[in-house]
């Protein structure tokens, strides 16, 4: 029980739960959340919310939701044209590199969480494709928090394993 409830709380401090009360109520349908017109931030935040309380599949598809909500093609690529999209939308405020961190963040998260559902073949693409994300020694990589890209690498290996198992 002591190894549980200590698991329990890694899991909240890791994923830094956000607002989770607020959106405990709105987990129960994560398509009227995500058609209500929830960004990235908030789609990453209620996906860590509903995986800490063990609820998996609607977590993937919140995570697949910010993924989506960050995707390159929607999202411009130089300064110019993000103050442009700024003005365009007053309601914007996020900028290229905070969605390459939140599209990151998604994928590993939602990496995990196909570990847990022995789903060892996604949890093995979502892994590469965040570390595809940064380059080794990328100087945005120093945006990210302490270890998690040797959290992501980790995942990876232990996806890999397992496919190398079965």
């Amino acid at each position: 029980r002591l190894i549980s409830t200590l698991h329990y709380q890694f899991r909240r401090i890791f994923f830094f739960e956000i607002e989770s009360d607020r959106y405990a109520t709105m987990a129960s349908s994560p398509t009227a959340v995500i058609n209500a017109g929830e960004t990235a931030l908030s789609s990453l935040a209620l996906g860590d919310s509903l995986f800490i309380d063990g609820n998996y599949n609607a977590a993937i598809e919140f995570y697949t939701s910010a993924i989506c909500l960050t995707d390159d093609r929607h999202v411009p690529s130089d300064t110019a044209a993000v103050a442009n999209s700024s003005r365009a939308n007053p309601n914007s405020t996020t900028s290229v590199s905070e969605n390459k961190i939140i599209r990151f963040r998604s994928l590993t998260h939602r990496s995990e969480t196909y570990l847990i559902l022995s789903l060892h073949t996604h949890a093995y693409r979502d892994a590469k494709s965040a570390l595809d994300l940064y380059v080794p020694h990328d100087v945005e990589s120093r945006r990210l928090r302490r270890g998690e890209l040797a959290l992501c690498h980790d995942r990876a290996a232990r996806a890999a394993l397992a496919l190398s198992r079965s």
